[in-house]
């Protein structure tokens, strides 16, 4: 006989979008987002909700502890079309009024017109009003199509048709002529339509794919470290949990829900359940992957002292209120999906972290037609008193292959660094200075030249970026920052000799780990005043068969190549442009030339140089349509 327990534990759960009608154990409980209390034990959640595939798993609820459940909701119903009526017949001079409006459970992203087949006006909202000329259309019947897109990439179409009339001249001439079938005629050239809709561009801009956002599932092998964490606030001050290493159990497959954002150039994978880390980013015109994954996702013995672990999976996490690894990259945040006009997509994850009482929010936006994505870090002190914290955003990386490899080197513009802790003990001590890239004629710059662990900081960077480029895959990432916030910068490898890394992975595999944060280093901490906040804007973006850079905007980087009477110049770029490079040695021009640049398509150039003492320096600009200069660099 099996009696009932008394024991309970509360569920909070949360969906994407809201709204979603809760069923635990086929018993409804309402809509999401809500707390319910349930006995200890195993239940099976389901949520539904209209216009959305419904969504079952299995939870397991502790006694006396509270789960967090945030499940992203797979949007499945196509945009709903209204299309005006359109006049059955129209006269040559008459022209035609088209009016539609599309309406969808996640939002309209772009709303096309089709004339014969033809894209004749496209609008990235759900309203759209068009004047289509007739007069250089063909006598007969003409079709009309109207397709509607929502945010997840869901396709609705609606047609409607009409005649255009013979002008009278012309039909009077021919009333004796036996009748002939209606032709059928696709016109070779339109004229420039013009759209209605203000303020949006005209119509004849054919707008950029927008940004699809969906949800999705992964599987890992995962350490079942879960059943060996307890919580123990006295001892460890804090009142996450702490991990009983003896209890951890082997690896098994685990499924992850995953958030997948994707541009032409571009696919972010986001994990908001395990630390709201962005897993992977990989560029899609090559399918190379710049992030390190975990094979096995496993406990290791590092993060803050007094937490005593940390969960090593990859990807980018975001680190706070303490140093090293924080307490939040195995908790769950909750998202939230954002589509802006302009196509871009924005998944915000939030938390509010309990020992300090600190909200965190984490905004990734990927817009159209760009290599690269935007992190905006906001940090809100709600209370009335003022908060000490920490806040890092930690990039593990790998790119291009799993596992770094000696042909990887370091882009940090510094001339000296700061030991935070080393394995070789031919370097400096912890909080000594060191210089960078060259210490005891070892350019540490290449990753072939460290021998065991090293982690430094770099707080007198000459530009607010730094880099990492891998030269046998042809393949690295940039981050551009502002430098007078975010004045942490840092930088962590393993080294080739490194023999512990059964700590981490089961495979042996090595990554590099590019670190930006609010404060100089972990030594540091920052006051947050009370009831303020704190919010910063980075970038990221790929390099991609351009070499690492000795320079980098958020619009821009570049690489070059210096020899006595000539010089390589590669200029690399998030997005897709058209610039003009001028390059001057002395007080004369040397070389200028007009450029288009793409993620996938750096621009090359090699110009001649003035030899002799003379010659003086070279300064490299970069200037767009506009006049305004994307960067200069002299050498």
């Amino acid at each position: 006989m099996i009696l009932p327990t008394s024991a309970h534990g509360a569920v909070r759960i949360c969906s994407t979008p809201p709204g979603a009608l809760i069923y635990v154990d086929d018993t409804i409980q309402g809509e999401a987002p809500q707390v319910v209390t349930l006995e200890a034990g195993r239940h099976r959640l389901h949520l539904e909700k209209p216009g959305f595939s419904p969504s079952t798993r299995d939870i397991l609820v502790e006694a006396d502890q509270e789960l967090l459940v945030v499940e992203g909701l797979q949007d499945s119903a196509p945009p709903e079309i209204q299309l005006a009526p359109v006049p059955a017949s129209a006269g040559p001079e008459d022209g035609l009024k088209i009016s539609a409006t599309a309406t969808d459970n996640f939002g309209v992203v772009r709303l096309a017109l089709f004339l014969d087949g033809q894209l004749v006006a496209e609008v990235r909202e759900p309203f759209l009003r068009y004047n289509l000329d007739t007069r250089a259309l063909q006598p007969g019947r003409h079709q009309l199509v109207l397709e509607a897109q929502d945010a997840v990439g869901n396709l609705s179409s609606e047609q409607g048709s009409f005649t255009l009339l013979v002008p009278t001249a012309q039909a009077s001439a021919t009333t004796t002529l036996p009748p002939t079938p209606t032709p059928s005629f696709t016109p070779t050239s339109l004229p420039s339509p013009s759209v209605t809709t203000t303020p949006k561009p005209a119509a004849t801009e054919v707008s950029q794919k927008p940004v699809s956002v969906s949800w999705g599932e992964i599987t890992i092998q995962t350490y079942a470290y879960e059943q060996a964490l307890y919580t123990d606030p006295g001892r460890a001050g804090h009142p996450y949990p702490l991990l009983d290493r003896g209890r951890i159990g082997p690896p098994r497959p685990r499924v992850y829900k995953v958030l997948r954002v994707r541009n032409e150039y571009l696919e972010l994978t986001l994990m908001p359940e395990l630390g709201g880390r962005i897993y992977q980013c990989r560029f899609l015109p090559t399918g190379q992957e710049l992030f390190y994954n975990n094979r096995v996702i496993k406990p290791s013995h590092w993060g803050p002292p007094e937490q005593g672990w940390w969960l090593a999976v990859g990807g980018m996490e975001f680190c706070l209120p303490v140093e090293e690894h924080g307490y939040l990259t195995a908790e769950p945040w909750i998202p939230e999906i954002t589509r802006h006009p302009d196509g871009s997509a924005t998944v915000s994850m939030s938390i509010e972290e309990h020992s300090r009482r600190i909200k965190a929010r984490v905004d990734v936006t990927l817009r159209p037609n760009e290599g690269g994505f935007h992190l905006r870090s906001t940090l809100s002190n709600p209370d009335a008193e003022a908060k000490s914290l920490q806040y890092w955003i930690n990039a593990m990386l790998s790119p291009g292959t799993h596992g770094v490899r000696p042909s990887l080197r370091f882009y940090y513009p510094t001339s000296r660094v700061i030991v935070h802790s080393r394995g070789d003990n031919a370097l400096p001590d912890a909080r000594s200075f060191m210089p960078w890239p060259t210490y005891d004629g070892r350019d540490l710059s290449h990753y072939a030249n460290w021998r065991d662990w090293l982690g430094f900081f770099a707080p007198e960077l000459s530009q607010p970026f730094t880099a990492v480029y891998d030269e046998e895959s042809q393949l690295g990432i940039v981050r551009v920052f502002p430098l007078d916030v975010a004045r942490g910068v840092k930088l962590f490898a393993f080294g080739l000799d490194f023999r512990d890394a059964q700590a981490y992975t089961d495979d042996g595999t090595q990554y590099v780990e590019m670190w930006g944060g609010w404060t100089p280093t972990f030594w540091d901490y920052g006051t947050l005043p009370p009831q303020a906040s704190l919010s910063w804007e980075e970038s990221w973006y790929v390099l991609s068969r351009c070499g690492g850079p000795v320079l980098a905007t958020e619009d821009a980087s570049l690489s070059i190549a210096r020899a006595t009477e000539s010089m390589d110049v590669i200029i690399a770029s998030p997005g897709e442009h058209r610039w003009t490079l001028r390059l001057t040695q002395g007080s004369q021009r040397i070389a200028q030339q007009d450029f288009a640049v793409r993620p996938d398509k750096p621009f090359r150039m090699r110009a001649a140089l003035k030899s002799g003492n003379s010659a003086g320096q070279v300064t490299i600009s970069v200037i767009d349509p506009t006049g305004r200069l994307i960067l200069s660099y002299t050498v």
